[in-house]
């Protein structure tokens, strides 16, 4: 019967510590768009990749998200276009538990 109760107690762990890592991924997902997107054209000199850590935010300590980008222009028949590609994986630590989730996401703009 513990060792049933531990498995349980060791997958709620798990779980809070998974959605605090895809939290984690998607706020420095975010914060790279708003840099890239927040202007127009969007800016390529923004799609950097950056550590963000949010030791200070309630709900996300130990936790941390690394975020990569790339783009590319493209020539088209109708105009331009910039692709952007990224990545952002949320890495959280509770001692004995270290759980990352990773959200990838592709942008086109039209010029």
């Amino acid at each position: 019967m513990s060792t049933l109760m531990s498995s349980s107690a060791d997958a709620v762990i798990y779980e809070v510590y998974g959605l605090r890592a895809h939290n984690a991924a998607r706020v420095g997902l975010e914060r790279r768009l708003e840099a890239i997107f927040s202007s127009r054209p969007a800016d390529a000199t923004a799609c950097i990749n950056e550590t963000f850590s949010f030791d200070s935010v309630t709900g996300l300590k130990n936790c941390q998200a690394v975020t990569s980008c790339s783009s590319q222009a493209y020539n088209l028949d109708d105009g331009n276009a910039s692709a952007f590609y990224f990545s952002s994986t949320g890495r959280c630590d509770g001692g004995q538990v270290t759980v990352s989730r990773t959200i990838k996401v592709d942008a086109l703009e039209r010029q």
